[in-house]
Protein backbone atom coordinates (compact mmCIF):
# COMPACT_ATOMS: atom_id res chain seq x y z
CA UNK A 1 0.00 0.00 0.00
CA UNK A 2 1.29 3.53 -0.77
CA UNK A 3 0.19 6.46 1.41
CA UNK A 4 0.99 9.48 -0.35
CA UNK A 5 -0.51 13.56 1.03
CA UNK A 6 -2.44 12.33 3.84
CA UNK A 7 -2.86 13.65 7.13
CA UNK A 8 -3.21 11.06 10.04
CA UNK A 9 -4.52 12.90 13.14
CA UNK A 10 -6.33 11.83 16.66
CA UNK A 11 -6.73 8.00 15.93
CA UNK A 12 -5.64 4.93 18.25
CA UNK A 13 -3.10 4.52 15.85
CA UNK A 14 -2.20 7.03 13.11
CA UNK A 15 -0.43 4.24 10.63
CA UNK A 16 -0.72 0.55 11.04
CA UNK A 17 0.35 -2.08 9.49
CA UNK A 18 -0.49 -5.44 10.73
CA UNK A 19 1.21 -8.93 9.75
CA UNK A 20 4.31 -10.19 8.30
CA UNK A 21 3.04 -9.63 4.67
CA UNK A 22 1.75 -6.02 5.42
CA UNK A 23 3.63 -3.02 3.98
CA UNK A 24 3.07 0.63 4.02
CA UNK A 25 4.95 3.17 2.07
CA UNK A 26 4.94 6.84 3.34
CA UNK A 27 5.42 9.62 1.21
CA UNK A 28 4.52 12.95 2.74
CA UNK A 29 2.73 11.72 4.92
CA UNK A 30 1.43 13.96 8.36
CA UNK A 31 1.21 11.76 11.46
CA UNK A 32 0.48 13.92 14.72
CA UNK A 33 -1.51 13.70 17.79
CA UNK A 34 -2.89 9.63 17.57
CA UNK A 35 -2.02 7.36 20.33
CA UNK A 36 0.79 5.50 18.38
CA UNK A 37 2.39 7.54 15.40
CA UNK A 38 3.39 4.65 13.42
CA UNK A 39 2.90 1.21 14.74
CA UNK A 40 3.98 -2.00 12.82
CA UNK A 41 2.23 -5.31 14.78
CA UNK A 42 3.89 -9.05 13.54
CA UNK A 43 6.69 -7.79 11.75
CA UNK A 44 4.91 -5.97 9.12
CA UNK A 45 7.08 -3.08 6.99
CA UNK A 46 6.84 1.05 7.27
CA UNK A 47 9.40 2.29 4.49
CA UNK A 48 9.49 6.32 4.55
CA UNK A 49 10.52 7.88 1.69
CA UNK A 50 11.97 10.31 4.23
CA UNK A 51 9.64 13.00 3.69
CA UNK A 52 7.12 12.11 6.19
CA UNK A 53 5.89 14.37 9.82
CA UNK A 54 5.71 12.07 12.97
CA UNK A 55 5.53 14.31 16.00
CA UNK A 56 3.11 15.05 19.01
CA UNK A 57 1.96 11.48 19.26
CA UNK A 58 1.77 9.88 23.04
CA UNK A 59 4.27 7.31 21.06
CA UNK A 60 5.94 8.46 17.44
CA UNK A 61 6.94 5.02 16.51
CA UNK A 62 9.73 4.77 13.63
CA UNK A 63 9.48 3.58 10.39
CA UNK A 64 11.72 -0.27 9.56
CA UNK A 65 13.60 1.32 6.71
CA UNK A 66 14.06 4.66 4.49
CA UNK A 67 15.13 3.75 1.21
CA UNK A 68 15.18 7.61 0.32
CA UNK A 69 14.08 8.99 -2.78
CA UNK A 70 15.43 8.64 -5.92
Amino acid sequence: MLISDHNATANSAGILVNGAQGTARLSNVMVVNNSFGLFSAGGGALISFGNNRIAGNATDGAPTSTPGQK
